[in-house]
């Protein structure tokens, strides 16, 4: 049987023990209030292009509490701004890490690995992205780009039409289609997607420069030269501006003669 002595020691050390944990939770608790703050503070910072300041309380954020993804997502965002790539690249890995089912960290990770021309990682992850938000257009438009680049012009096609399926007024979907299936020599449907990016978004005036190639290339010189010097109107001080006159005044010799 148990003094009284050792039954006040058990009731001291029980009420003690329970203000320990009592203590802890409201300390862990203000812990993760004032990282919330740290973060929506960066988040501001970020907003203003205040890249540096943003870093300083997205990392103050991540100090009171390691698992906060979205500050670890965020930092990488600024320090991507800032062209420290590979610092991006570990933030997001942890951002992914303490959160794999974000969409966003998958995205931003693939910008990251683009820019250091990691073209597969990129290209998966922008798949990730995708898959994770099916109404994401830009990973799959991203990914067409990227094919464009690299004169995949089929997966280019494929992607962008993905794209469309899932918005009908994705303008840089068409944009995007309509050049790959021009470089596929598949000129009708070339020409039908270049008139819905145009529809859509009349400021792309790039468009006037590619649908002219196109035009040109299949034969059809005088709408060939009528976008050309359309895209020269719009465009004055383009940087190829010598090489598209000479390519307009090529096709008024070869329409001349």
């Amino acid at each position: 049987m148990k003094s009284k002595k050792n039954v006040r020691f058990v009731h001291c050390f029980m009420f003690f023990l329970a203000l320990s944990l009592v203590t802890s939770c409201l300390s862990a608790k203000s812990s993760a209030e004032t990282a919330k703050s740290y973060y929506e503070e960066g988040s501001r910072f970020l907003q203003t292009n205040e890249l540096e300041k943003a870093i300083q309380s997205f990392s103050k954020a991540i100090d009171l509490d390691p698992k906060i993804a979205v500050a670890f997502e965020d930092r990488g965002v600024a320090y991507d701004r800032l062209g420290d790539f590979e610092k991006a690249l570990l933030d997001y890995n942890q951002a992914i890490q303490l959160d794999p089912n974000s969409s966003t960290v998958y995205f931003n990770r693939a910008v990251a690995f683009y820019k250091l021309q990691r073209i597969d990682e990129a290209l998966n992850d922008y798949a990730k992205a995708a898959e994770l938000n099916p109404k994401d257009i830009y990973a799959l438009i991203n990914r067409a780009d990227i094919f464009f680049s690299l004169g995949d012009y089929e997966s280019a096609a494929q992607e962008a039409t993905k794209a469309i399926v899932i918005n009908v007024n994705a303008s840089d979907a068409y944009a995007i289609r309509a050049s790959s299936l021009g470089r596929l020599k598949k000129f009708p449907d070339a020409f039908s997607d270049y008139e819905k990016a145009l529809a859509l978004n009349p400021k792309n005036i790039e468009l006037y420069l590619n649908r002219g190639i196109d035009y040109a290339v299949s034969g059809q010189l005088e709408l060939a030269l009528q976008d050309l010097e359309k895209y020269l109107e719009l465009n004055p001080n383009t940087p190829d501006r010598e090489r598209i006159e000479g390519m307009i005044q090529q096709l008024k010799n070869d329409i001349a003669n």
